[in-house]
């Protein structure tokens, strides 16, 4: 060390209300920082600690440094004291030259508690970082005095404190508790979705909201129990996701208990029942609206009749539906709510299946209205293309130049008549289905939302952060508490206190990679509902593949 260069001492706080002491710690020369671990009395107990060595000393307050041992000061010496005006001092002597010094007090126990910090130690890469460093230092001095004996003459302040007895057996029980729920789903739905055999079973079962709950909620928990326990943040993410399957299971049981009482079931029940014959009927008025002249339009009679007739008769259909199932829906509902031990979340996913069974009608008329409008404008973009004499290449897939001849070009021209004064009327039937499918698609966007909210929602970060835990400390600040300036050597002392992440940060700290989020834009989205694509599921499947 040369005179000009500035050592930086990191000293945890315990040590400053320490007796007069020795200080044993770890010397980094390639980033001149000194770390302080553990104190004795004692100078050859330092010989004790394995890869530990003597570093300094101790005054205490109110000493006079001069007249204390310099004939056991090594070739690099650090001396630390309290002047009497109680701002600590400190003096770096490397080869009998004193050095200017940076002192950082900080609390050992924030360190080592802070998951964060250690994953960020575990994986970042950067040698002169001296916070990842002293992290690193503190859990590897941890990990290594663990099963070792230490004497009574030596302080140790990287100690972690112990678990406490209750808390292991909370956390016992709640990691079984979820995983005794959960276990028929883990042991029949994880092994058909390793196998590829049934990856076509796959998608069909994707298809049911419960389904797909059921099964990523039991992919998570054997994530976890596949996850490397020596993991920094493995016990937290576990008590997380065990916290929030005991909330999901709370609510459930609440909405069970709710759905159980005085026949509540079989009430909603024909309140469905009842929603779906008014449906029914409200579509047939609609239809016996279009196929007049609606909103004054001149539409094609024989056209807009032969839609009509088609779309009743699957009215009629669904009104039978519903008859054979008027006697069992209340029953159906009553058993499925048994559920809520799953969590309100599977509950949510069945009513969006339930949802979607009791709505397939309009479904389906949304599917054959919105084909029957794409071919009809897939028809209509090809001979606008003929009559500017160009033509889709399949195989470069681009405009080309074509030439066709008179037969061609009347058939052409007959075809684009006809589909062009026939547009209005299926173009009509097109917008009143994707409305009404529209519709049913946003209460299934906001059950859809409320479900992926329980799943992500982080109630154990977010208890811990209210509560001020060093747990979530993800960083440190530096606050000036005294600075010393002498000939030989400067001492500035500054106070290092770990961060905590934001609110925002923490709610979406572990749920980033789970929140779903739209593939489209909105103008995307405007596109394929003019050019008649089929919108949710199907297209976005089509997508995934």
């Amino acid at each position: 060390m040369t005179k000009y260069q500035i050592l930086k001492v990191f000293v945890p706080c315990d040590v400053l209300s320490q007796p007069e002491s020795y200080l044993i710690g770890h010397v980094k020369k390639e980033t001149q920082s000194v770390y302080i671990t553990a104190s004795s009395c004692d100078a050859s107990a330092a010989n004790q600690l394995p890869e530990h060595q003597l570093i300094g000393y101790w005054y205490g307050e109110g000493e006079d440094v001069s007249k204390n041992r310099t004939d056991t000061m090594l070739e690099q010496w650090i001396n630390i004291w309290k002047d009497k005006s109680a701002n600590v001092q400190c003096e770096a002597i490397s080869n009998r030259t004193a050095c200017q010094c940076t002192v950082f007090i900080y609390r050992p126990s924030d360190l080592l508690e802070s998951v964060n910090l250690k994953q960020k130690a575990v994986e970042s890469s950067e040698q002169n970082d001296s916070i990842t460093s002293l992290v690193r230092i503190l859990h590897s001095t941890n990990s290594c005095l663990c099963g070792y004996e230490i004497s009574d003459s030596i302080t140790v302040y990287t100690f972690m404190s112990k678990t406490n007895s209750f808390r292991q057996w909370m956390f016992t029980f709640l990691t079984s508790f979820v995983y005794l729920i959960y276990l028929p789903f883990i042991i029949c739905l994880l092994p058909m979705q390793r196998c590829r055999l049934s990856r076509h079973l796959q998608k069909v079962m994707g298809i049911s909201s419960t389904i797909s709950q059921l099964s990523g909620r039991s992919a998570v928990l054997d994530n976890i129990r596949s996850c490397n326990k020596s993991e920094p943040g493995f016990r937290l993410r576990c008590v997380n996701t065990c916290l929030q399957q005991l909330i999901d299971t709370t609510l459930g049981v609440s909405l069970m208990y709710f759905l159980m009482y005085d026949n509540t079931a079989q009430y909603l029940a024909n309140i469905c029942l009842s929603y779906g014959d008014k449906v029914a009927g409200e579509l047939n008025v609609l239809l016996d609206w279009l196929m007049g002249a609606p909103a004054g339009l001149k539409l094609n009679s024989q056209l807009t009749n032969i839609l009509g007739k088609f779309f009743q008769y699957h009215i009629y259909l669904w009104s039978g539906y519903l008859y054979i199932l008027k006697p069992v829906l209340g029953q159906l509902v009553y058993y499925s709510s048994i559920a809520g031990v799953w969590g309100l979340s599977v509950q949510l996913a069945l009513f969006q299946d339930i949802l979607s069974t009791m709505t397939i009608h309009i479904y389906c008329f949304y599917v054959y209205a919105a084909r029957l409008y794409r071919l009809q404008m897939y028809a209509i973009a090809s001979l606008w293309r003929l009559f500017r004499g160009k033509k889709w290449n399949v195989v470069t897939q681009r405009v080309d130049s074509a030439v066709y001849d008179a037969d061609q070009l009347f058939v052409g021209t007959l075809l684009f008549t006809v589909l062009l004064f026939l547009l209005p009327t299926t173009g009509l039937y097109y917008v009143v289905f994707t409305l009404l499918r529209v519709v049913v698609l946003t209460v299934q966007g906001v059950l859809s939302r409320l479900r992926q909210l329980i799943n992500c929602l982080q109630w154990w970060y977010l208890l811990l952060w209210f509560t001020k835990s060093p747990i979530l400390s993800n960083g440190a600040m530096f606050q000036f508490k005294s600075f010393h300036e002498k000939q030989s050597s400067s001492t500035l002392v500054l106070n290092m206190k770990t961060t905590r992440p934001s609110l925002s940060e923490v709610v979406f700290l572990k749920s980033k990679t789970n929140i779903i989020t739209s593939r489209y834009s909105w103008g995307t989205i405007v596109k394929n509902l003019f050019l008649g694509h089929l919108i949710y599921p199907w297209i976005e499947k089509k997508k995934s593949t």
